[in-house]
């Protein structure tokens, strides 16, 4: 497995400045451009998949994870107590939105636009749930930011809250798109 960190000569930890990040990625990328020599092209693919990997948190710790334990963390069976509460909300909107979302689609004319106030507040639910889900990714961000060398447990932790909010930050954009649409 390619070490992205060495690769983009950044410090193997969680959190990284982001900004040397990708003065580091672009220097790199003008050494190694395919334009310059028919052997760059697999190197270049390569600083960019390391850049791609790092500038994110939850793919920087999967990758930090698995370079220090030389595999894929296991999937969590269960879910995390401190997001029992909040995974029960998301349960709860989506299955409300989902059942909105079928009257919806098969509306037509003059139905959908007396259901259209509807559709409206249902965004506004889903956007003040997307507005809790960047809180808690950022307080994970956070998190990751002020531990100077976080243990592996303390990284599997985090790596899997991300993973859950990252699922669920999906599940509510694709309904948002669904209700613009």
């Amino acid at each position: 497995m390619t070490d992205y960190f060495a690769l983009l000569q950044q410090p193997r930890q969680a959190w990284l400045d982001l900004n040397a990040l990708k003065e580091a990625y672009l220097e790199l990328s003008k050494q190694v451009h395919p334009d310059k020599s028919s052997q760059a092209e697999g190197v270049s693919a390569e600083i960019n998949a390391a850049y791609q990997c790092l500038r994110t948190p939850r793919t920087r710790v999967l990758h930090l994870i698995e370079l220090e334990t030389g595999k894929h963390p296991e999937a969590v069976q269960a879910i995390p107590p401190e997001l029992s509460d909040f995974f029960m909300q998301m349960t709860r909107i989506v299955r409300e939105t989902d059942a909105f979302l079928r009257q919806w689609s098969a509306a037509t004319g003059l139905v959908k636009a007396q259901m259209f106030e509807a559709a409206q507040q249902w965004v506004e639910k889903l956007q003040a749930v997307q507005g809790e889900i960047n809180a808690r990714v950022a307080g994970a961000e956070s998190e990751l930011a002020s531990s100077k060398c976080p243990t592996l447990p303390s990284l599997l932790n985090i790596y899997h809250l991300l993973s859950y909010y990252g699922r669920w930050s999906d599940q509510i954009q694709e309904r948002l798109t669904r209700l613009a649409a």
